[in-house]
């Protein structure tokens, strides 16, 4: 026999108040661990260069060398460039391959400016790191372009620290972990075989109810 269920919205309200300290333990639980885990990432630096394409020329050459240059940033992720900004560094311990991993790209599609940007937990080396690809491609833009309008904008003398984002993703677990509760024990209420008013012993009224004896507790 199927059983209707009827959706009584105090019953429910009143069990989620009943139970809120079930929701806060999961929701302390669950923000506990992340907070465990994002504080043991390790911290990250950030280090940025700017570079720009420019010569003593027309409007339409300037904006066909920035076009180009944007068009040659992929070049940046290569083998050459990286294992030439490794030699520039020469530091043994920084490798082409180390390198890529670390270093990323943006521009603007309307901008003639091009930035890098690299991720160290040194942050000396991640100032090292994205000067010496900033280089590194000047000198292969140049290559490729024929021209030396590719120059270094401004260089990176610092890095800043990345933030792990603890806080946030430990409030979002923690707010997470309560709705989930909530939601499991709104389920259990709404599937509960247990009788709270008449209608539901009256099985949707294929049962009639005689009557009700009343709780005589002390009796």
């Amino acid at each position: 026999m199927n059983k209707s269920i009827k959706i009584d919205v105090g019953r429910i309200f009143r069990s989620l108040l009943s139970k809120w300290y079930v929701m806060a333990i999961v929701g302390l639980l669950l923000g506990g661990i992340v907070f465990n885990w994002r504080s043991s990432i390790k911290q990250q630096y950030s280090a940025s260069v700017s570079l720009y394409s420019a010569v003593n020329g027309s409007v339409s050459e300037n904006t066909a060398l920035a076009k180009a240059m944007q068009a040659y940033a992929s070049v940046i992720m290569s083998n050459k460039i990286s294992d030439r900004a490794a030699s520039i560094i020469g530091d043994y311990t920084i490798s082409g391959s180390y390198i890529r991993s670390v270093v990323w790209v943006n521009y603007s599609q309307d901008s003639p400016i091009l930035y890098i940007s690299a991720n160290d937990p040194n942050p000396t080396k991640a100032v090292s790191i994205v000067n010496a690809v900033a280089e590194a491609f000047m000198i292969e833009a140049q290559n490729l372009t024929g021209k030396e309008g590719v120059q270094i904008l401004d260089k990176a003398s610092e890095a800043y620290a990345v933030s792990t984002g603890t806080r946030r993703y430990t409030v979002l677990a923690m707010i997470g972990g309560v709705m989930a509760t909530a939601l499991v024990l709104v389920i259990m209420e709404l599937v509960s075989d247990r009788v709270y008013r008449v209608d539901d012993a009256e099985l949707n009224g294929k049962l009639e109810v005689i009557g009700i004896i009343p709780d005589q507790k002390g009796v």
